[in-house]
């Protein structure tokens, strides 16, 4: 068994497969975090080609630039995968030839109280992923949101007690802010019964509250728009997801890409007859882990594999 506190990349394998790494490409490992599993992978294969590793985590970037900035095939960069587009236009980088996107929150990060990430140690209620990082923080949200935004933000979440949560939120902040970790689930398990199979109730409403004040979905659907631009023919994106959330979108929005046309994304297929596809679904049927992955590394039970290529030409 690994080091339960040190990053393991989920799903490395596949997704290494799926990329088909060519000696000359360039890749990007757009949340390479401290370890950057995935990048280390892509250059194992690399020739002359290049990986250019991303990180909204300032910690995260410099060590990985203290870990293979040195090497001429990699540059890493302090960005959201969110401003790809902006980057590349800056940077004057390459055409891509593949792009990873694990939306999983590090380890690391998760184990840091200084982050308030979890429940399971006191810590302030921030929950960004880099402490300058623009917009509210958690507390701001969980001081200052109306008790209905509250409710829909957990319930987008899935936890099905958000109404009675948003409302001992609502209760406790009367008597003054809640400002750290460990008030916040201390409230939230007063407010709502044990989750089913032993999960802690606060658990949904952490992950609601990080989701927010990292403006979690917009990035992944502007990160995916760009990354698809930003790719070659024939280029390969694999995003992998730990959230039902998460997972719907960047669902829902390569089926529309794959099609290319104005009809409802729920729609299996075009009718409005508009459509020009500018990529392909190369699973439509999600990659999970193996037994055998998830024996090894617990983090690895939720996590969802989607890949997409670039079509090579439009089709006629």
């Amino acid at each position: 068994m690994e080091d339960k506190s040190e990053h393991v990349s989920v799903l490395l394998e596949e997704t290494i497969e799926a990329l088909s790494v060519k000696p000359d490409g360039v890749y990007c490992d757009a949340t390479a975090g401290k370890r950057g599993g995935f990048a280390k992978k892509i250059l194992e294969k690399l020739a002359t080609g290049m990986v250019v590793g991303l990180d909204a985590d300032p910690e995260a970037v410099e060590s990985l630039k203290a870990d293979i900035g040195g090497d001429r095939r990699a540059r890493i960069y302090r960005a959201n995968f969110r401003d790809m587009r902006e980057l590349w236009e800056e940077e004057g980088l390459p055409g891509l030839d593949g792009v990873v996107m694990d939306l999983g929150l590090s380890t690391e990060q998760l184990a840091d109280p200084r982050r308030g990430f979890s429940f399971s140690s006191d810590g302030p209620l921030n929950m960004k992923y880099w402490a300058d990082g623009p917009g509210p923080t958690a507390a701001d949200i969980v001081n200052e949101a109306a008790e209905e935004e509250l409710t829909e933000m957990f319930f987008r979440w899935g936890e099905r007690h958000a109404r009675r949560i948003a409302r001992g939120i609502c209760d406790a902040r009367r008597s003054g802010r809640i400002e750290t970790t460990g008030r916040l689930a201390e409230v939230a398990r007063k407010s709502a019964p044990p989750a089913r199979g032993g999960r802690d109730a606060s658990t949904l409403v952490f992950l609601a509250l990080r989701a927010e004040a990292n403006r979690e979905l917009e990035a992944v659907e502007k990160g995916v728009r760009a990354a698809v631009d930003l790719m070659n023919p024939g280029g390969v994106l694999c995003v992998i997801t730990y959230q039902s959330a998460e997972d719907g979108l960047v669902k829902r929005l390569t089926r529309k890409m794959a099609r290319g046309c104005r009809c409802d994304e729920e729609r299996e297929s075009c009718v409005c007859g508009e459509g020009t596809a500018g990529i392909e679904l190369v699973n439509k049927k999600v990659i999970v882990p193996s037994k055998e992955e998830i024996a090894r590394n617990r983090r690895a039970r939720s996590a969802k594999l989607r890949i997409v290529r670039k079509l090579t030409k439009e089709p006629q």
